[in-house]
């Protein structure tokens, strides 16, 4: 009896093992992409999580708030640096204890910063795809690639330990870290991994149906995510399943969790969720009509949701009701979400422009992002980063027709020395109005300006207009004075003529006949009379023309490539003008779109007749 007994308690202690994760020792076997075999466990480490980094992890701590605990209300938005990335990425700038800012760039690099904008080191990490970053209080970098998950020495860049999972389904994108210093994240391929810091070994895995994104932790290390099975997973902190909300739709983001517990998620379904934590079932549902995105959550517990459409959004979390929208005139459909300061000031970037807002809705300042070199488009998924002395960093990436083709920048946003600008116009004649653009950054604002116009006229505004009486080449100076004592200068040139004539009727050259489908060459020149830059305005056919292209010199060739969908009688109309804006007369060319080589004899008797019209018409014109 005692035997038997004996029998089925082994029995019972063996199918509890297996059916409740529990820990990992160094010894993992990989059965499968979907099986692990255990060999012995590990007891918890005690860890402080990572609270005192400055911006540890994507939405800045584990409960994904976007909330820092730092003031910013100083931060008149300046850029004071950036730093250059020679390949794109979009994902979110963290900071650790010393201010150091750690950026992803292209397939497979780090990069540490230095406040002032300096590399402090660069790595290489061994597979591509790199993940947001994540910083723990021991300045311990981790990050997920499509091969592995590594944790990484914050002082040079050098791999502590690497896990290895061998399959291209690799982790996708937001690790995160509880109390104690479990580390975990999600995969493409259904996974939750929870791993020990200090070597990189697996306490335990949860399996879902579908790529995990952005766990986050409570305060009782309960953990929370969203899968692509449209499902909200609830996990004790063993890994076992506290519980499975209903279906939603698609999910991007993970859950956010307010200071009470409430669980915050945003499905792609223009609507927001409260769930509450204890089984996942709704508390409300707030409808945002053209407003997606992610949820942050200000100091007053108010839900800011943004990252997709044109609105940032303000919910109560009490009832889910709207207290403020707020719509931005941007380029894209994407934008970032949003990062809040103590003091309530929300930050958030559309392409080309960083915002940020009052924490009642209304405009507190924004600031172009810019780029030394040329771009076709500027994405700003990345949600800013705030320091603790108070600088707001933003990652863009860039991507251009001719190279580099793909490029990122940190940028940082704060107080910065002052630096004036000064645009206008460059070329008038006399006794025109001459305008004038002046822009301030840094300093102490309110900002002072003061024109010199080169010809003994002078102006304190800002934008001002100066007529000319004599022609010559004015060197134009803007002086800029902040509310203190500090002052700077810069410098602008206009050229002024008497007169001018515009540049004369192009010449289009090219092939008289073609094939559909069939890419052709044509150049156009013109020359302008007084050797200045050049603008060509091509129109192919119909409406189907380009925007002004230039500048070009006088008289130099320009090369163009087109081709025809349709077959038929095509006429090139091109007209020049110069930098004062004078056009010359259209010009226009005549070519033939045959469907194929069989039409080449019609077409040239359809060429040689065009020819000989064209010729006709002009001996017409000489006996009127």
């Amino acid at each position: 009896m005692i035997k038997k007994d004996l029998a089925f308690a082994i029995i019972f202690l063996f199918f509890a093992t297996v059916l409740t994760p529990i820990g990992f020792s160094n010894n993992v076997k990989k059965v499968n992409e979907k099986e692990t075999l255990i060999d012995s466990c590990i007891t918890l480490q005690t860890l402080d999580g990572p609270i005192n980094s400055q911006w540890p992890m994507y939405q800045h701590d584990s409960r994904h708030t976007g909330r820092s605990e730092y003031n910013t209300n100083s931060n008149p938005g300046d850029e004071k640096w950036k730093y250059y990335q020679d390949t794109s990425i979009d994902n979110t700038a963290v900071i650790d204890n010393n201010g150091i800012i750690y950026s992803t760039s292209g397939w497979t690099y780090i990069h540490a910063i230095y406040p002032n904008g300096t590399r402090k080191w660069i790595t290489e990490l061994p597979t591509p795809y790199p993940s947001e970053l994540l910083i723990d209080n021991n300045e311990t970098i981790y990050v997920g690639t499509t091969r592995g998950f590594y944790a990484l020495y914050s002082n040079n860049g050098t791999l502590k330990w690497t896990l290895d999972i061998g399959t291209e389904k690799g982790f996708t994108g937001y690790p995160t870290i509880d109390a104690n210093g479990t580390v975990y994240t999600g995969t493409s391929d259904g996974y939750l991994y929870a791993v020990y810091p200090d070597n990189g070994t697996i306490k335990w895995l949860y399996f879902t149906n579908s790529n995990i994104r952005a766990p986050a932790v409570d305060q009782q290390n309960n953990i929370y995510f969203t899968s692509r099975d449209k499902h909200v997973y609830c996990l004790y902190p063993d890994g076992r399943l506290k519980w499975k909300s209903k279906e939603y739709t698609y999910f991007d983001n993970g859950p956010a969790i307010g200071d009470d517990g409430t669980i915050y998620i945003t499905p792609r379904s223009e609507e927001v969720y409260a769930l509450y934590p204890n089984n996942g079932t709704e508390k409300w549902m707030a409808d945002l009509t053209d407003s997606e995105g992610m949820a942050s959550i200000a100091p007053d517990g108010t839900i800011i949701i943004s990252g997709l459409h044109h609105d940032i959004t303000a919910i109560n979390p009490d009832n889910g009701n709207i207290m403020w929208k707020y719509t931005v005139d941007m380029v894209g459909e994407w934008f970032s979400e949003a990062a809040i300061s103590n003091d309530g000031i929300i930050y958030f970037a559309c392409p080309e422009f960083l915002y940020a807002l009052n924490s009642d809705g209304s405009l507190r300042w924004k600031t172009r992002l810019k780029s030394d070199l040329p771009f076709q488009s500027m994405e700003t998924m990345a949600s800013p980063s705030i320091s603790s002395d108070g600088t707001i960093y933003l990652v863009t990436w860039l991507d251009n027709d001719e190279p580099p083709h793909f490029y990122s920048y940190v940028h940082a946003f704060g107080w910065a020395e002052l630096k004036a600008e000064a645009t206008g116009d460059h070329f008038k004649l006399i006794n025109e109005p001459v305008h004038y653009y002046g822009n301030a950054t840094g300093g102490m604002r309110p900002h002072y300006f003061h024109w010199d116009f080169g010809d003994g006229n002078i102006s304190d505004e800002q934008n001002p207009v100066n007529i000319y009486s004599k022609p010559g080449n004015y060197t134009v100076t803007l002086t800029v004075n902040d509310n203190e004592t500090n002052q700077t200068s810069d410098t602008t040139w206009t050229w002024i003529q008497e007169s001018n004539k515009p540049p004369t009727t192009p010449i289009i050259n090219g092939p008289k006949k073609g094939k559909v489908e069939e890419k052709m060459p044509f150049t156009f020149v013109s020359e302008d009379p007084e050797y200045v830059d050049i603008w060509y305005y091509v129109i192919w056919y119909d409406d189907v023309h380009s925007v002004w292209i230039g500048p070009y010199k006088s008289e130099e060739n320009v090369t163009r490539q087109m081709r025809w969908w349709k077959q038929g009688i095509y006429i090139i109309k091109c007209k020049a003008k110069d930098v004062y804006d004078y056009e010359s007369d259209w010009a226009e060319f005549k070519i033939f779109i045959s469907n194929s080589k069989d039409a080449n004899c019609f077409s040239s008797l359809i060429l040689n007749f065009l020819e000989r019209l064209q010729l006709l018409e002009r001996l017409l014109l000489l006996f009127k």
